[in-house]
């Protein structure tokens, strides 16, 4: 019974614009997901006709997660956004990364990717993937190496679908009588060569130049008691947040970072910002990372800030 309770309640806060949402949606998971299905044209997904093939669990802090399943329909083999015919290999690789963004159907594209941050962070994880992933030639030798791998079982599969020619050229060419399954490099060159230079994902995004811990001075009395952390951020960034955690089993923190001259982040406005996380005796180490926006674009530091973020202790800082 709670969960549907918990569930109306996402509901209806993704439908009131001036709720906020992040109390109880882990957003930034969500946008991962929604630029995984894009970049991938993972239509048999929320992104797709029939909004299916993920999960939303609920954590022991009261948070929805997604949980994306069943991604043998990835690479444009389902091809139905849900508005129109089914989209031709073209459509597949020129398919719009804002793909429905006003489709009040899909709250979680259209109501997420209204406000500006989330929109640039949306972005910004689409780059990375492309980034990552798509830039050079490693998916495809990947993918010819799983080729590899299971051509031997492929071929002794009584019940195959597809023939011995066309599983040798289904990374190249298009396959399939009536479902018509684009080749992965086929699809993906040209979609990758697209997204690339698309302006919403050419927009420079701003760039840490320097981030820093407050250390206590050699031959200081006083020790360090509590995070005074700044980043030095350059193009244009607008706004600056610091988000952080006592411990790898709690959530993140998220809390604005200062350029006004009062957080020991140097004179105001010198695009130099600043926080003091005081622990109050509760806590010896945090992780961290740093999001930075500008207008059209958004930064995360460190760059793998998921897998691996920044952590500092008090006793380094002593």
């Amino acid at each position: 019974a709670d969960a549907w309770v918990n569930l109306l309640n996402l509901t209806s806060m993704l439908a009131d614009s001036e709720s906020d949402v992040s109390e109880i949606l882990h957003i930034d998971n969500v946008l991962w997901m929604l630029a995984f299905n894009n970049v991938l044209v993972n239509l048999s997904s929320y992104s797709g006709r029939y909004s299916q093939n993920y999960a939303l669990a609920i954590d022991r802090f009261g948070k929805f997660h997604p949980v994306l399943w069943n991604l043998n329909y990835a690479f444009g083999s389902y091809k139905n956004t849900g508005v129109g015919s089914d989209l031709d290999l073209k459509g597949l690789q020129t398919m719009d990364p804002m793909l429905h963004k006003d489709n009040r159907n899909k709250p979680l594209i259209s109501a997420l990717l209204s406000n500006p941050l989330y929109r640039n962070i949306y972005l910004h994880h689409m780059r990375t993937i492309l980034a990552d992933h798509f830039s050079d030639e490693q998916y495809e030798i990947r993918a010819a190496a799983l080729q590899e791998l299971i051509a031997a079982s492929f071929a002794e599969d009584p019940y195959q679908p597809y023939s011995d020619e066309e599983f040798a050229t289904s990374l190249e060419k298009t396959i399939g009588e009536r479902s018509r399954i684009p080749g992965i490099v086929q699809l993906m060159s040209r979609r990758a060569r697209f997204l690339s230079k698309h302006p919403l994902l050419t927009v420079v995004p701003p760039e840490f130049d320097k981030v820093d811990v407050k250390r206590r001075k050699q031959y200081a009395r006083d020790r360090i008691t509590d995070f005074t952390i700044t980043a030095s951020v350059s193009s244009f960034p607008r706004r600056v947040f610091l988000y952080y955690r006592p411990s790898p089993d709690q959530p993140f923190q998220m809390v604005q970072m200062m350029d006004d001259g009062l957080n020991e982040d140097g004179a105001a406005n010198d695009q130099v910002y600043g926080i003091t996380i005081d622990p109050e005796g509760a806590f010896e180490r945090i992780e961290y990372f740093i999001l930075a926006e500008n207008a059209a674009s958004a930064n995360f530091y460190p760059a793998r800030y998921r897998q691996t973020p920044a952590s500092v202790s008090l006793s380094e800082l002593n």
